[in-house]
Formats: structure tokens, C-alpha cells, sequence
């Protein structure tokens, strides 16, 4: 709650649009039409923004609810070049949940907040020394900016809740200027095959997909990952800032 109501109003104090999605627990995971982060969105001049939210336990330096298998996951996703990445609080109040909050509370917030990609987590003890707040990453620049994101899936995806795992791996491991080379029909073809009634890819539904994409969709830990059994992966409950 802390982190999108920062998010929220520093973007509307700045003058910058913002988009965001939190799904509930049960839309997350590792699957093909599941979501791969506590909470998604767009920023206008920025990537997507995908955290996986923990709270930190800033007497003991932990995170409670490390979850190794959810670690695993979100380091696949990172693997595919998908912006993923841990937010956790590194004081033991934020500026939100103080009373009177101070009049600056959102960017406070948002610099008391630490990120994390998960290959520079792994464990439940990160080193909070060496990770940048959630407010410089979000004034950083980015491989992509909004522009270019939405510009190669202009008017086929409209939302955040549009990205799911596998969207969100079609658009960061395809090739750069891939997309762009689509028709309007190819783009729609790939985009409601990935948002089809199944969880997982089927044998013809992956041979489509390296027939479109070439070289991009024969990266054999992306695209067969989703024909894989069923994962154990389950989400703890999600708490945090």
C-alpha cells in the first residue's frame, strides 16, 4: 500500500502518468497467464515497473518471507530480460506510516524503499548497502523508455493487466526492433495465443511461436519453460510496505 500510494501521488505531483496493477494472490506465479510480481506498472518515461514486495526486518536484517522457489522463479524472469525486481523497506517506519506523515512523504517513501533485481538478492539477508532506492532507479534512465515499450504493441495491449508472464517475455526477449517488424495481424496472432484459455504452451502453439519470431523463441529456457508439468511454485501471502 505504501509503495502505490507513493508511487502514485509523487507521479501526479510531477506531472507524469502512471498506470498501475496489483494482482491478487492468486493471479500470481510462474504460469504462461499469471502474473510474475506483487505489482505492475507503467510510468510515463520509464520501463515497466514489476516489484515483488517483502518486508524487511531492519533488527534482525532479514526478509520473514524469503521464499527460495519465489526467488527462482523471478531470477528466470530477470534471465528473459523482464525488469523484475525486489522493493523492500529499509527503515522500520516509512514516511507513509508516520503520523503526521511529512509533507514530502512520497519521495521519502520511495527513497526509503530499496530495489533489488533477484540475481542480486538471493538470500534473506540482502546487503541493503548495495542496493539503490526505488526513488533513484526510478529518476535513472532505462534500457527502454515508455515510448518504445508501448510503441511495438500500439493497439493490441492497453493496460497493465494486459502483461502477463507471457507477454512480458515476448516483449523483453524478443529481439530488439522484432516487434516492429510484425504486421497489425502477425502482432494479434502472437499476443491472443499467449493470452489463450491455458496456463502452458502446447506443442503447436510453441512451433507457431519460433516460426514467427525466428532465433528469439528457440531459447530453449524461455518459451519451453511454459510446457513444463505444472510448477510447485506457490506465492506466500503477500505482505509488505
Amino acid at each position: 500500500m505504501a509503495i502505490t500510494a507513493a508511487l502514485q501521488v509523487w507521479c501526479y505531483s510531477g506531472k507524469r502518468s502512471i498506470q498501475l496493477f496489483p494482482p491478487y494472490a492468486n493471479q500470481q506465479g510462474d504460469l504462461l497467464k499469471r502474473y510474475c510480481a506483487d505489482l505492475l506498472g507503467i510510468m510515463e518515461g520509464a520501463d515497466l515497473i514489476a516489484l515483488e514486495v517483502k518486508e524487511y526486518d531492519t533488527e534482525k536484517k532479514v526478509l520473514p518471507r524469503f521464499d527460495q522457489d519465489q526467488w527462482e522463479s523471478a531470477l528466470f524472469f530477470e534471465k528473459q530480460k523482464v525488469p523484475i525486481a525486489y522493493a523492500y523497506n529499509a527503515v522500520s517506519k516509512l514516511a507513509y506510516h508516520k503520523w503526521p506523515q511529512p509533507p514530502d512523504w512520497p519521495e521519502q517513501t520511495l527513497f526509503q524503499v530499496k530495489r533489488s533485481i533477484p540475481s542480486q538478492l538471493e538470500s534473506e539477508q540482502p546487503k541493503v548497502q548495495n542496493h539503490i532506492s526505488l526513488l533513484d532507479w526510478l529518476n535513472g534512465s532505462h534500457s527502454r523508455d515508455g515510448a518504445e515499450f508501448f510503441g511495438g504493441v500500439h493497439g493490441v495491449l492497453e493496460s497493465t493487466d494486459d502483461f502477463t508472464n507471457g507477454i512480458m517475455v515476448l516483449l523483453y526477449s524478443t529481439e530488439s526492433g522484432k516487434l516492429a517488424t510484425f504486421t497489425a495481424d502477425d502482432l494479434k496472432r502472437v499476443v491472443e495465443l499467449l493470452r489463450g484459455q491455458q496456463n502452458y504452451l502446447n506443442d503447436a502453439q510453441l512451433k507457431t511461436l519460433k516460426t514467427m519470431l525466428a532465433a528469439s523463441a528457440d531459447k530453449k529456457s524461455a518459451w519451453s519453460n511454459f510446457q513444463q508439468k505444472p510448477s510447485t511454485f506457490t506465492r506466500p501471502g503477500r505482505k509488505g510496505p
